[in-house]
């Protein structure tokens, strides 16, 4: 027969119990947010379509914690930042940002606010409207871009944000897929001839490289700037505005290739890379002066591809429309284009002997030969003529 202690004892726990269940009632009508929250996590699908692609790519590792995959993001990406173009007022490092399997990619400035969503076949893209998934950039260096990928996964009912920080490795922006327009076609079809080499004899402090372009040949410096304008790429001129036009600056060169930074209209950036042309061959130096005389202490007279000249030192002969001509002193070099030319350099004495020395250039002067030829004096042709009257 059961006590009355042990009665007594059980209503106790009866009461505690009721007690117990009544506050949780209590809770559970005063707290409906709660329990929709984890409905909300576990079984329903989010509306916002960036959220519900999170969650496909998403590891639940209990209820209440979400690690997105930020690494999916990571290894799709792709930036470079963008050179400002020289004449340009903006302070501010710009970068060009592309999903590697987006059509488009996207200018940016540091630290401004992206939006990123999966496209309708299943790839990351930019969006224009405000998504879960965001991102921003900054320059480290010239080299590194720091990106910053935040997940806001409060729409979801967690109250802590995933942001994930790593580096960007730069892309080479001649990798970015752009049309070239027509003005900047003239420039990217450009031929580089590399130095004038009859500077090289002629003016050896002048190391200037020879860019043609549509036929017109132009001499220019690293970081020279060329402004397209009046339908021509040409050189700046002192405080010239080239804000509104196309420019270019010439940025490096090693033994193959003349580098090119150029900038259209809008500031899009492109890199040209224009190779070197073949150094032109040479063959008839041996044959191209058959004897010299001297004619006065200045003047030697020469036979020059059978035709008789009388030249002085430092004298510049051109080839053109088949006879050679001594040039005139107000014609520029550099306005000679595609025509054999021959430097008479000095007269040397080596071994009681004079000798004529001179340079024989190829049309384009990328290459040339050194001449060296005796010269018979004035008494010993006059000599040699008596002995052939006798």
């Amino acid at each position: 027969m059961i006590s009355i202690r042990l009665l007594n004892k059980l209503f106790g726990y009866f009461v505690l119990l009721l007690a117990l269940l009544g506050l949780l009632i209590f809770y559970v009508i005063n707290n409906p947010g709660s329990i929709k929250n984890i409905s909300y996590i576990k079984k329903t699908k989010v509306a916002d379509s960036s959220i519900d692609f999170i969650e496909k790519k998403a590891l639940f590792l209990n209820p209440y914690k979400l690690d997105v995959a930020i690494p999916l993001i990571k290894n799709e990406i792709e930036g470079v930042k963008i050179e400002n173009r020289p004449d340009s007022e903006i302070t501010k490092d710009r970068f060009l940002l592309k999903f590697k399997q987006a059509a488009n990619a996207k200018k940016v400035f540091e630290n401004e606010k992206l939006y990123i969503c999966p496209s309708s076949k299943g790839f990351f893209d930019f969006s224009d409207e405000k998504t879960a998934l965001s991102m921003s950039i900054k320059s480290v260096n010239s080299n590194e871009i720091e990106t910053q990928i935040v997940a806001d996964l409060k729409e979801i009912g967690l109250e802590k944000n995933i942001c994930e920080s790593f580096v960007l490795e730069p892309l080479e922006l001649s990798c970015v897929s752009k049309a070239i327009e027509s003005d900047l076609q003239k420039l990217y079809s450009a031929k580089w001839w590399g130095i004038d080499k009859f500077y090289k004899i002629y003016k050896k402090e002048n190391k200037l490289e020879r860019l043609e372009i549509e036929g017109s040949l132009m001499y220019l410096n690293i970081d020279d700037i060329l402004i397209y304008k009046d339908g021509l790429w040409q050189k700046t001129k002192d405080d010239e505005n080239t804000q509104k036009y196309p420019i270019a600056k010439i940025r490096n060169k090693n033994k193959e290739n003349l580098q090119i930074d150029v900038w259209n209209v809008d500031s899009d950036k492109y890199l040209f890379t224009i190779p070197i042309q073949a150094k032109q061959y040479m063959s008839r130096s041996d044959q191209f002066i058959t004897s010299a005389r001297k004619r006065t202490k200045t003047y030697v007279r020469c036979q020059i591809d059978k035709q008789t000249l009388i030249v002085k030192e430092k004298d510049i002969i051109l080839k053109k429309e088949a006879r050679w001509k001594v040039l005139k002193k107000n014609i520029a070099i550099e306005d000679i284009k595609n025509e054999e030319l021959f430097y008479f350099d000095k007269v040397e004495n080596k071994n009681d002997k004079s000798y004529l020395i001179g340079y024989l250039f190829s049309p384009m002067r990328t290459n040339y030969k050194k001449i060296e030829i005796p010269i018979s004096s004035v008494s010993n042709h006059k000599r040699l003529k008596k002995r052939i009257i006798k």
